[in-house]
């Protein structure tokens, strides 16, 4: 693809006309797209190796057919992978000042929540919080020395 976009340009710049040609415009936008879904693919799935929803998917894994667990997961990273590569997209298209404040007013959104809810959190709540974290830490043991045993 690349190979043909270059030999499109090259042509058209030959040519001394200007380049307006709807097929090398989709092909340049269609490689913009990919190489951006590539990054993007990348970011993510470093990111998620450590996440949480990496070990639900391994536990999944064992309970359930790998095959299944494994292409409901590279779906719903595609899916994501898609949503966050037009939403990148999108960006070429809004104003940079549209998209500094609605970043701004939606950090200062999700703070205020945030901050609400930990000052409004009682003892019980605190206490269930911890026992759920203490549950995420058990699960990733236990992940991680059933992974140790197989290898």
């Amino acid at each position: 693809m690349a190979a043909t976009l270059i030999s499109d340009l090259l042509a058209t710049s030959n040519s001394n006309s200007t380049i307006n040609d709807e097929t090398f415009w989709s092909r340049l936008n269609e490689v913009k797209f990919i190489h951006g879904y590539i990054a993007s693919f990348s970011v993510i799935i470093v990111s998620e190796l450590g996440d949480k929803t990496f070990f639900i998917a391994a536990i999944m894994a064992m309970r359930h057919s790998r095959l299944k667990v494994f292409a409901a997961a590279m779906f719903a990273i595609f899916i994501m992978n898609t949503l966050a590569v037009l939403m990148g997209m999108a960006t070429t298209v809004i104003p940079p000042v549209v998209i500094k404040y609605a970043s701004s007013g939606l950090f200062l959104i999700f703070a205020i929540k945030m901050f609400y809810e930990g000052c409004n959190m009682t003892d019980e709540d605190s206490k269930e919080e911890m026992e759920e974290v203490q549950k995420a830490i058990n699960k990733k043991e236990l992940a991680a020395s059933i992974d140790y045993e197989r290898s």
